[in-house]
């Protein structure tokens, strides 16, 4: 599993997979993707400039029990994703994301978000 550094941004990083994985959760559908795409980088914008500040909007949330966050799409996609700070610089790391049509949904991406994680830490 790489890491690498999101284009365009100063402190937003992904696992190799992240983005294709994210891709997979609209189908089809290529302008329901560019609509929760543009709405994601928007949000990767805010956490970017304000780091862990941004947990005070609305949009995102620190998960029970985990060094881990989620940003919250709310609507007809409900799409989540699920991200860490992993340095003393609070670095993003942008974990897994799922859609969110019923609570196991969410519990799934938060275990692959925290076994990748502990999988990076061990590396290190």
């Amino acid at each position: 599993m790489r890491i690498i550094k999101l284009a365009d941004f100063n402190n937003i990083y992904y696992v190799d997979s992240f983005f294709s994985e994210y891709r997979e959760l609209f189908g089809k559908s290529r302008s329901i993707y560019a609509s929760c795409l543009k709405k994601l980088r928007m949000n990767l914008r805010i956490l970017d400039a304000e780091k862990q500040k941004a947990i005070t909007y609305q949009q995102f949330e620190k998960l029970k029990d985990a060094d881990i966050y989620s940003i919250r799409h709310v609507g007809q996609d409900n799409d989540r994703v699920i991200f860490a700070f992993i340095d003393k610089n609070n670095n993003v790391l942008l974990l897994s994301s799922c859609k969110e049509k019923s609570a196991s949904d969410y519990r799934k991406a938060v275990s692959q978000a925290e076994e990748r994680l502990r999988i990076l830490k061990e590396e290190c």
